[in-house]
């Protein structure tokens, strides 16, 4: 039972506050609400793809922001909501459309359950915050709201339950709070072995359901740096464990942490190198810190595709040709196969590890870069090809120069129920047809 001293009283009294002015708010909006009646399906993730199931377009009038997993299939966040299609069939399941506010941003917690949706509070200033939708992603049903604070320039990570941030300052402080109603839940100190709290920089932040992870650097007072990454449990905050990695020559930005799909396998991505100039990474215990696996070397000219919990997937462009692997922990590679390389390689969509091979898409080629159909491959490990026709809406030429241009097209985002294939999430509003494989 969480003790619940008079400042964390006082919190909940303003979050409650804050909670009524919210709902003052949507009451005013032109709202369209519709959920589902009785179980939502759970599609099977799927292993692999070799057609077309079904194409969605944006309501006319309006953008695509982005498009996310929740349980039952896809989640389209369009300007004004978002619209919950279900990932085998492509049937709409739930919406929510706010006719008069526009979305400020949108994430799902990695369990997949929770999509958190927000909205630009008061004038849309900086300083007055964000109105938080919290829905069930299955049903559509509201299951939280709340406003964020303005002006908060803490970073956040999202949990299962959790929304974590760790702010500048002395000492350096871990927060979580309550994704439902914004509550604090727990804040955490992180007090030593940082000798001097001013000079650490933050660089990544992960949760699984066994422990919260940050990771970042510190300088010396000699040009030396330590990378240090600090665990705590997601229920209380307690300190499970911490690592030190000292170096030198490095930045923070080199610091990075990436957790596999099952959340068994913690990657921390170091910024130091071995003899050879391979980068020197650590495979971690998500909950105890203990490293089964040892180090993992990561060759500067490879990109990873993909990481799990016995292995990665990842490519390397030579000359006209890409070469993938799949490559066991203690560096056994079990599977490969090459291509011929695709136009704006390597600054296209890397692509995505299927259970047979490699799925990658082709940017549509042209002077301008203009948008529209492109072909689908699935380069499967024995050798085979497959390729899949897609039919993207063609629409304005990308702007800017052309590395841009590749970085921006066509991406992959896989769903519960189905591959999805789409214009870049998240960085430029405006794609206009999703394409589910399956």
């Amino acid at each position: 039972m969480a003790v619940r001293t008079p400042w964390t009283i006082a919190v909940s009294a303003v979050v409650v506050a804050l909670g009524v002015i919210a709902a003052l708010v949507w009451a005013n909006a032109r709202v369209d609400h519709a959920v589902v009646e009785g179980h939502a399906p759970r599609p099977e993730t799927i292993g692999t793809v070799s057609e077309v199931a079904w194409a969605w377009e944006t309501p006319e009038g309006h953008r695509l922001h982005h498009v996310l997993a929740g349980v039952s299939g896809a989640l389209m966040v369009v300007d004004d909501g978002v619209i919950a299609l279900d990932g085998e069939t492509g049937d709409e399941l739930w919406r929510y459309r706010a006719r008069d506010r526009q979305v400020a941003d949108a994430a799902v917690t990695p369990d997949r359950e929770t999509l958190l949706l927000s909205y630009a509070a008061g004038d849309g200033g900086e300083g007055d915050g964000e109105d938080v939708l919290v829905f069930a992603t299955g049903t559509g049903e509201i299951v939280g709201e709340h406003r964020t604070r303005g002006g908060d320039a803490r970073r956040g990570y999202l949990g299962d339950g959790l929304r974590v941030s760790v702010g500048d300052g002395d000492p350096v402080t871990v927060t979580a709070e309550s994704v439902y109603d914004g509550a604090p839940v727990w804040s955490r100190a992180l007090e030593a072995p940082i000798p001097d709290p001013t000079r650490f920089h933050l660089a990544d932040g992960v949760i699984t359901p066994e422990a919260v992870i940050v990771a970042g650097s510190y300088e010396g007072a000699h040009e030396e740096y330590t990378v240090l990454a600090v665990a705590l449990e997601p229920d209380t905050g307690r300190v499970l464990w911490e690592r030190e990695y000292a170096y030198t020559d490095a930045t923070a930005a080199d610091v990075g942490l990436t957790v596999s799909p099952d959340g068994s396998v913690l990657l921390l991505e170091m910024p130091y190198t071995d003899t050879d100039g391979r980068l020197i990474h650590h495979l971690l215990e998500p909950a105890s810190g203990a490293e089964p696996a040892g180090t993992f070397l990561h060759d500067r000219e490879r990109r990873r595709v993909w990481f799990g919990e016995d292995g990665y997937v990842d490519h390397r462009l030579d000359g006209e040709v890409v070469e993938y692997r799949y490559v066991a922990f203690d560096g056994t590679v079990r599977e490969e196969v090459t291509a011929p390389a695709r136009p704006g390689e390597p600054e296209t969509h890397r692509g995505w590890a299927l259970s047979d091979g490699v799925l990658r898409v082709h940017f549509p080629e042209g002077a301008e870069h203009a948008r529209g159909p492109v072909t689908v491959e699935v380069l499967a490990w024995d050798g085979g090809v497959r390729r899949i026709p897609v039919d993207l809406s063609a629409g304005e030429p990308w702007p800017g120069d052309e590395s841009r241009a590749f970085r921006d097209g066509p991406v992959i985002v896989r769903v519960p129920g189905a591959i999805l294939v789409t214009e870049d999430t998240g960085r430029r509003k405006g794609a206009w047809r999703v394409v589910a494989l399956r």
